[in-house]
């Protein structure tokens, strides 16, 4: 049973460290710290019950630093009091003495303050394993405390996206306690890597510190007990006066779990050359130990520059074959954006009062200007390119005055929902009326449309599991928010823009791109994101090819299902592999349609049996 129980872990966002992932941790974070002439001082600022400062001393310990010297050199904070003393008690028996680990709050604490009977100094390295809190879960906890994460995170020179997660804060407020020269390696949730909160931090990381490692695993969840995907990190504060040269950032995916990767020899040994691995080496690297991205730290310093404000997507260079980079990095792709308007579908706010069926359409004799027909995503066939009307909901699209209305079966219907209370939701103002919770949403008329429907040929969904193909429809039409739509710009029709997203390149950037940080399976394609993603570019062809490549989708849509890499036979179509082959040898041969294939399904392989493997270890 670990301390404070599981209503406090779940307050706190408190999951304790697997002992594999604090020896890796450590070993990522202590590697070099040996020859000086005491132990480094290390600071955990949410120790927890304790895993990684006991696994710190074990590294120290066994390169021949004393018990009392440790003792000495290691600090843990901790915000619950069961907790301290459990990590109080595990250093303790393993000498005697007292640690110096407090109970109380991290973001109370500043560098140089008195702490119990000594003075807090800087650290020569910070380890961490932060809660796990996301911004909409931080309205449960003290609003003073929520205060307090701001203003720790101003005095570190940031002015953090209202809705960063908590360990964004303890970075910020870490890296104040961090000596020139020291290291910082923290888990936290994949979220950031995504995430628009994330600018800030990413800023943050390749600026006032040097980012140098981030490690994910394709071959396990290091937390299975819960649903979030995480990652480790690695940073260190460098002399502002030091040059940059050519410092590089290594995204690390480990390919096999942890245990056999550390497996035979002396533990410490096997943990420490992994370490090495992971930290070591300048070019990319594919294996069945380590796949490695390398990026210029310069050129991501400078991209978050040129677009402040605007996170960078670091998720696809560990989600990412090598084959990605070599593909689409030639000139045959461009971003979505760039060739194609990426919006969110109809987003009511209210979806009781303004999707209506054809029963109450007739009970209320609503006339035909005022709706809209809606197609909702649950409605459509998943495993289908073209798609019918699918017409069994409106949308209620009223924006005349009550006077105008008057006699219409418009008005009798506003009349008889504007006292109906909401369903139970929690952000839906429980307890009031249909017309209280629309007014409040502002706007001229209560009962007046917030957005405005916008009928599209092609729908792309936000949530993908196993299938990635567009949603077409011959004659444009409205889908709910659970989908974007995609409008191609600059006199460019839309079906080629519609083969380009239905050829596999394009799942291939889908599955790479899209964030799957909270580990349920799925991956998301957020609007804001979706726009970035690469995609072959039909601007380049003239209008024969054009048309040739058209032909080559028709036969697609209209004699193959979709590829659905869920099942064991799926495997492309002869008409999906011609429009591959086609676009592949256009882009410049840079890729063959197998390998396109071998590394979307791996890809896609990977993030559903860990996520599977997860959910098992939960239910256990």
């Amino acid at each position: 049973m670990r301390p404070g129980g599981p209503d406090e872990q779940t307050l706190l966002g408190q999951f304790y460290t697997p002992p594999a992932v604090a020896d890796l941790l450590v070993a990522l974070t202590l590697e070099g710290s040996e020859g000086e002439a005491g132990p480094p001082t290390i600071l955990d600022p949410a120790c927890g019950d304790g895993a990684l400062l006991a696994s710190a001393y074990e590294w120290l310990a066994a390169r021949g630093y004393l018990h009392a010297q440790l003792l000495e050199s290691l600090w843990g904070f901790e915000l619950s009091q069961a907790a301290a003393t459990a990590a109080t008690a595990a250093l303790a028996a393993r000498g005697g003495g007292s640690p110096y680990i407090l109970a109380g709050d991290f973001f109370a604490r500043e560098p140089g303050q008195i702490a119990g009977a000594r003075e807090v100094p800087g650290f020569d390295r910070i380890i961490g394993n932060p809660p796990y809190l996301r911004s909409q879960n931080q309205d449960d906890l003290d609003p003073a405390y929520r205060a307090r994460l701001f203003q720790a995170a101003a005095r570190a020179g940031v002015r953090p996206h209202a809705k960063t997660d908590l360990f964004g804060f303890f970075i910020y407020h870490a890296s104040r306690f961090l000596k020139i020269g020291g290291r910082l390696g923290f888990i936290t949730p994949a979220s950031w890597l995504t995430s628009e909160y994330a600018a800030a931090l990413q800023t943050l990381l390749v600026g006032e510190l040097r980012l140098s490692v981030i490690v994910s695993s394709s071959a396990e969840s290091f937390f299975p007990e819960v649903d979030v995907h995480t990652v480790l990190l690695l940073a260190e504060r460098v002399d502002p006066a030091a040059g940059e040269r050519g410092a590089a950032l290594r995204f690390v995916t480990l390919r096999r779990p942890l245990a056999e990767l550390t497996a035979g020899g002396e533990r410490h040994d096997r943990v420490r050359a992994l370490a090495r691995e992971i930290r070591e080496g300048t070019a990319p690297r594919e294996d069945e130990v380590l796949r490695v991205h390398v990026v210029p730290v310069a050129g991501e310093r400078a991209a978050l520059a040129a677009a402040p404000g605007v996170a960078r997507n670091w998720s696809r260079h560990l989600r990412a074959p090598l084959s990605f980079e070599r593909l689409f990095g030639g000139p045959a792709f461009t971003s979505l954006g760039q060739v194609g308007r990426v919006a969110l579908g109809y987003k009511s706010l209210q979806n009781e009062f303004y999707y209506v069926d054809r029963a109450t359409i007739d009970a209320y004799s609503i006339e035909a200007r005022f709706l809209e027909p809606i197609v909702m995503l649950g409605d459509l066939d998943g495993l289908a390119y073209l798609q019918g009307p699918a017409e069994g909901r409106w949308i209620f699209l009223c924006r005349e005055s009550e006077d105008a209305l008057r006699d219409t079966g418009a008005l009798r219907y506003i009349n008889a929902m504007a006292g109906r209370t909401v369903a139970q939701r929690k952000q839906s103002g429980a307890g009031r009326t249909i017309r209280e919770v629309l007014a409040a949403q502002g706007g001229g008329l209560w009962y007046g449309p917030k957005a405005r429907p916008h009928p599209a040929h092609i729908w792309l969904r936000k949530a993908i599991d196993t299938v990635y193909a567009p949603l077409l429809f011959k004659a444009a039409r409205v889908v709910d928010q659970r989908c974007n739509y995609v409008e191609p710009l600059d006199g460019l029709a839309w079906e080629p823009l519609a083969a380009v997203l239905t050829a596999t390149t394009f799942a291939y950037a889908l599955e790479v791109c899209g964030a799957a940080s909270m580990g349920a399976g799925a991956l998301e394609a957020a609007t804001t994101r979706l726009r970035t993603y690469p995609v072959f570019d039909p601007r380049m062809l003239n209008t024969a090819e054009q048309a040739e490549l058209v032909g080559l989708a028709r036969v697609v849509w209209t004699q193959e299902r979709p590829l659905d890499l869920g099942r064991a036979d799926g495997r492309p179509g002869p008409g999906l592999l011609a429009l591959d082959r086609w676009v592949l040898a256009r882009a410049g041969g840079r890729l063959a349609a197998e390998q396109l294939y071998e590394d979307l399904h791996g890809s896609c392989d990977t993030r559903i049996r860990v996520a599977r493997a997860r959910r098992s270890a939960q239910a256990r």
